[in-house]
């Protein structure tokens, strides 16, 4: 009997937690709470109206992709020079599950890069665009030359 009243007691706090966090969102919003079928009405209209699929929405989308893939392949080029040079010999030969492995090189360089940038942008040394984007281009080309 003693371990069920924590537990209603976690479920009343919760629920009352939870409650309190929905009063503060509703009582933080603008006059568009409640006019949810107006709105999604309008957003069928327009759908309807206009075409959905056209090519600066493509090209706009394989740019974002092309992006997003630097971006990934930067952070899996610098997670694996940063795994290869602190992962001992006699650990590197161990089999590892393959994808354990990739994603735990991917999130060394992701976070690697995060601690980079966030230190770049303290100094103001990363304000021209090209400059983020040679940085990327260098650290997506490092995964090739880890590899050799």
């Amino acid at each position: 009997m003693t371990g069920r009243v924590p537990r209603t007691l976690a479920a009343i706090v919760a629920n009352g937690f939870g409650l309190v966090l929905l009063a503060f969102f509703f009582q933080r919003r603008g006059d568009d709470v409640g006019r949810l079928p107006e709105r999604l009405g309008a957003l069928l209209f327009s759908l309807a109206q206009g075409p959905v699929f056209d090519t600066a929405g493509w090209t706009a989308s394989l740019a974002g992709l092309a992006v997003a893939a630097v971006l990934v392949l930067s952070w899996f080029g610098l997670g694996d020079l940063l795994g290869r040079a602190s992962t001992p010999r006699s650990v590197a030969g161990s089999a590892a599950p393959i994808g354990l492995d990739l994603a735990s090189r991917a999130v060394l360089g992701a976070g690697a890069w995060s601690i980079i940038w966030f230190f770049l942008g303290i100094g103001h040394l990363y304000r021209p665009p090209w400059r983020a984007c040679s940085w990327a281009r260098r650290s997506a080309s490092t995964r090739g030359a880890a590899r050799r």
